[in-house]
Parts: structure tokens; C-alpha cells; sequence
């Protein structure tokens, strides 16, 4: 029998609701422990002001609200579907020959619909306003002038021109300009193809003038004769500075659009895009996450009118919830150390939770 799309209507506009209701709070409680947070920690510094501290938490907000959509949807349909249930409303429809997967698509297709818009429209301006706040942070919180972070053993950075190599090393980096970036006290060992040395280079200086690296007072001992000194001397390059930029800053500062992009300009000048690829893959698993949540949801929801133990059921939901997540983060760092390749490690928990969620729906309805 076919559900009448009064009923459609009405099961998604409460599956809607709830996740709203849930989501709504869980920005709440987000927004006021970050800029509590920020506060507490830099509240000595003369550069942050409590508005300074709740713009930043303005800032971040979307971000951290696009890590929280998933926990709303399960909890929100669990909610719909308890509420449902409880009210009988469920219980007449299976009465009319109404079948759970048929109740279920309302609330499905609502989830496919918000991962899309997420992954579309929502990304790009919460990626937007991330990389607004990682520069903030960077130069208020950290007083850095640049989001390119050097350790203590300087800046390491790998090129690739026309099948030959290059390994750049720097002690210090000018990352102020808006156009130009200056490396000082640098060491460029460049190799013909992948692995035969081909010169060594030190300089007081470089400065990146696309596509050259321009060396100022430079050393430069090749494989093959002797060392020679150039007060000026350039080396090929594929770099951009955005590049050099954004590969040390967090995948989270590029939308999903800008991502492959970057991703293939990074590996072709060769920079690692691990963590990169990894952050694309799981921004599009969203759709197919969400979907996966509302079936967790159903498969500890659904039948709680005839079961007892409903607190241990919700308790089993959220963990299993929270297990996938937890998976999520071990696959994620297997794949950007390159264990996984990048796209199983994104997709690996949404394919768990969507083949748990229809399997346990399949044994509670159809077995």
C-alpha cells in the first residue's frame, strides 16, 4: 500500500523539526563553551577583548556546527521516530500495510537533501569564514604573521619541475606581503629526476618570484666540479605562494570546489595533498552519512512501543554513533599518513554505518 503524502508530509516535517530543535542547541552550547573557552585561555593578552573573542567564535561556529550536523540528524530522528511511536501514529500506519522503509523515506530523502546542500552551498561559506578565523587566530591568539607554521628544524618543502626534484630547507620565513614570500637562510639540494644529485645550493635569502625562486648571495656546488658564488641566481619552480600557503594550512580553509583544484596543483608540484584528498572524500560522504544516521536512528527507534529498555536503547544509539565517529577519526589518519588510500578512508565509516543501519532494519522488519 502506498503512504499518502499527507503522511509523508507530516513524518518529515517532525523528522525536520526535532533535528532543527537539536541542532539549534547543539550551536547554542557549541558558540558558548568556544568563546568561554577562548576567553578563559587568552584573557591576558591586550589583543583579545571579549568581542574579539565572540567574533572569533563567530568565525569558527560554522565549522564547528558542520562537525556537529551528523550527532543532529541522529538524535533528531531518534527523537521524531521515539515520538511517533510512543503517540501510536507508527503503529496505525503499519496496521494500514504501511511498511517502515516506506515511513523511512520522508525522513531519507530530507537527509539526502540537507548532506547535498551542505556539501553545495553550506561548505564553501563555512570553509570562507574558517580561513578568516585561522588567520585571526594565527596573528591575535598565536602572534604569527603568517599560518605557515616552521618547527625547530626550519621549513621543509619538496618541488617537482619537469620530472626533476627539489628539496627546499629554510630557517626562517617573511610571509607578510601580499604577493611575495622570502625564505632566509636556505639550503635547495635539487636532483635530476627523483634520486641523482645534481647541486647544493645555500643562500642568504630566496625570494619567490613566480615560477623562479630568486637566491641572493648563493653557494652552488654541483655534483660535478666546483663550488661557485652567485650574489643572484635563480632555480625553477612550480610553487605558488597560495600553494606553499594553504599546504600548511587546515583542508578546512578550502571549500569543496576549491579542493580538487588545489589537490592536483599540490601533487603535481609535490606537496603532499593527503590530508587534503582525505577532508574532499569525507565532505562528499556527507549525503550518504546522513542518510546512514537516520537509519542507526530507525534501527534503535522504531520498534521502542514493544521493547522495554528504551534509555539502554538510546544509550546503544548514541554509542554506536559515537563509534562511528571514533572510527572516522581513525580512518581519517591512516589515510593522510597514506596506510589508506584517501577515499577509503573517508568513505569506510559512512559504508559501515549504512550497511549497519540497513541490515539491522532488514532483520527487525523483514526477518
Amino acid at each position: 500500500m502506498a503512504m499518502s503524502f499527507t503522511l509523508s508530509r507530516y513524518i518529515g516535517r517532525t523528522f525536520a523539526i526535532r533535528t532543527a530543535i537539536v541542532m539549534g542547541g547543539l550551536l547554542v552550547l557549541l558558540f558558548l563553551g568556544d568563546a568561554v573557552e577562548m576567553l578563559r585561555q587568552h584573557a591576558s593578552r591586550d589583543t583579545i577583548t571579549p568581542m574579539t573573542g565572540v567574533g572569533l567564535s563567530l568565525l569558527k561556529l560554522p565549522n564547528l556546527a558542520e562537525k556537529a550536523l551528523p550527532i543532529a540528524v541522529l538524535v533528531g530522528a531518534m527523537w521524531a521516530f521515539t515520538s511517533l511511536n510512543r503517540q501510536k501514529e507508527l503503529v496505525v500506519a503499519r496496521a494500514s500495510g504501511v511498511s517502515a522503509w516506506q515511513f523511512l523515506a520522508p525522513a531519507l530523502a530530507l537527509a539526502f537533501a540537507a548532506g547535498s546542500f551542505v556539501v553545495v552551498v553550506y561548505n564553501p561559506v563555512s570553509a570562507t569564514m574558517f580561513s578568516r578565523y585561522a588567520r585571526l587566530e594565527a596573528q591575535l591568539l598565536r602572534g604569527q604573521t603568517s599560518q605557515i607554521s616552521v618547527s625547530e628544524t626550519g621549513l621543509w618543502l619538496r618541488q617537482a619541475d619537469q620530472g626533476d626534484q627539489s628539496v627546499v630547507h629554510a630557517l626562517r620565513i617573511d610571509d607578510r606581503g601580499e604577493v611575495l614570500l622570502e625564505l632566509e637562510d636556505v639550503m635547495i639540494i635539487t636532483f635530476e629526476g627523483t634520486q641523482d644529485f645534481s647541486a647544493h645550493v645555500y643562500a642568504d635569502s630566496a625570494r619567490l618570484e613566480e615560477p623562479v625562486w630568486r637566491l641572493e648571495n648563493a653557494w652552488i656546488t654541483p655534483a660535478v666540479g666546483s663550488p661557485s658564488f652567485e650574489e643572484t641566481h635563480t632555480i625553477p619552480t612550480s610553487l605558488t605562494r597560495d600553494q606553499i600557503r594553504e599546504s600548511f594550512a587546515s583542508p578546512e580553509t578550502l571549500s569543496v570546489w576549491q579542493l580538487p583544484q588545489f589537490i592536483a596543483q599540490a601533487e603535481e608540484a609535490g606537496l603532499s595533498a593527503a590530508r587534503h584528498k582525505v577532508h574532499w572524500y569525507s565532505i562528499l560522504a556527507t549525503p550518504a552519512l546522513f542518510i546512514a544516521m537516520v537509519l542507526i536512528a530507525a534501527s534503535f527507534s522504531l520498534r521502542t512501543a514493544r521493547l522495554t529498555g528504551f534509555v539502554g536503547l538510546t544509550a546503544a544509539a548514541a554509542g554506536t554513533g559515537f563509534a562511528l565517529f571514533f572510527l572516522g577519526d581513525i580512518t581519517a589518519a591512516m589515510g593522510q599518513s597514506g596506510v589508506l588510500p584517501a577515499p577509503v578512508a573517508a568513505w569506510a565509516p559512512t559504508l559501515v554505518a549504512l550497511l549497519f543501519g540497513i541490515t539491522v532494519l532488514l532483520h527487525l522488519e523483514d526477518g
